[in-house]
């Protein structure tokens, strides 16, 4: 059974290990059938998208905010930018 944190690495191995036992079918050295195999590729592909979708929704909470930081953070390096621009223009200012 998967783990929550498993990484594509680990899912591509459990990939090549039912590869393997797929191509051990037609050698006939294996307990397995191809109903049994067929089975358990499909139990773990639903494992793989419930995992798949709970990373999604991790991810999607932070979604809101993500947005709001960053209008927050232009909006103060546009203030900084600006009051720096209007602060050496009454600095260049000479009077004559």
């Amino acid at each position: 059974m998967s783990v929550w944190n498993d990484s594509e690495e680990t899912t591509r191995a459990r990939m090549y290990e039912f590869q393997k036992r797929l191509d051990n079918l037609e050698k006939e050295q294996t307990p397995d059938t191809a109903e049994k195999l067929s089975k358990q590729m499909e139990a773990q592909r639903g494992i793989e998208d419930i995992l798949i979708k709970y990373r999604e929704a991790q991810g999607a909470k932070y979604t809101p905010f993500v947005a709001t930081a960053g209008a927050l953070v232009g909006a103060i390096i546009s203030g900084i930018v600006t009051w720096q621009i209007a602060r050496r223009k009454t600095h260049d200012v000479r009077d004559e």
